[in-house]
């Protein structure tokens, strides 16, 4: 029987995303640019340094009540307010994607999206950790759903999980059949080791399952790909 919870890192068997623009043509979809002067402008929060420093950022969910991203500041804030809808740019640009969500991810509500690609080295840190979220996603662990849809997984080997800042980092193998996969949200610290930006867009979502649908797939997808499989030991 698998322990759920002690999946750090499994790959999916589901349908490869179709990339529809290169990541050469995304700079000018970002919706936020990485910028080293925020640092030395205000004092950041843990969760602002992340997302306003480390990161160039499109928004392909956001909620109703506000769709300008430029005034989104804490998606932590963002996630767990009002209903979430596909921004104008995630139509326009991104049908593909927003079809391949719907037909294949298990949710059934999504709060957040976000297609992001790393300026810099990104140090050990877990997604989720504050208490409104904690008791859902550990629940339903693993949790947080990522995919490459822009460049390749193989671009950049240096991306890591473990359960603990203390151990061994772990480096994460790509089946070729897949560009997508799926990490502990509340059990699993993963960062970059390379000071290079990367050569791909990874989509990031989180929200609400319909959890036989979840479980189901993870189970199907780590007895697919155990040999990718990174586990809690």
């Amino acid at each position: 029987m698998i322990d759920f919870k002690k999946i750090l890192y499994c790959p999916l068997d589901i349908p490869k995303y179709e990339q529809e623009i290169s990541i050469e043509n995304l700079p000018h979809l970002y919706d936020h640019v990485a910028d080293e002067e925020i640092l030395r402008t205000r004092k950041l929060t843990r969760r602002e340094f992340f997302i306003l420093n480390t990161w160039n950022t499109i928004f392909f969910k956001l909620p109703t009540y506000s769709v300008d991203p430029s005034i989104v500041k804490d998606f932590t804030t963002v996630q767990n307010q009002g209903t979430f809808e596909w921004t104008v740019k995630a139509q326009l640009f991104f049908p593909g994607l927003i079809q391949w969500i719907e037909n294949y991810l298990p949710f059934t509500e999504i709060k957040y999206c976000l297609g992001i690609v790393k300026a810099g080295i990104v140090g050990p840190h877990i997604d989720i950790y504050l208490p409104n979220e904690f008791e859902y996603y550990t629940r339903v662990e693993p949790c947080f759903y990522k995919a490459v849809i822009s460049g390749g997984p193989g671009d950049d080997n240096s991306l890591f999980v473990m359960s603990n800042v203390t151990q061994d980092k772990k480096y994460l193998t790509y089946p070729s059949e897949t560009n997508s996969f799926v990490i502990g949200g509340t059990t699993c610290y993963h960062g970059n080791d390379n000071p290079v930006p990367e050569n791909k867009m990874i989509l990031y979502m989180m929200g609400i399952f319909d959890e036989q649908r979840h479980f189901e797939l993870i189970e199907r997808s780590y007895h697919k790909y155990q040999d990718h499989v990174i586990l809690d030991n």
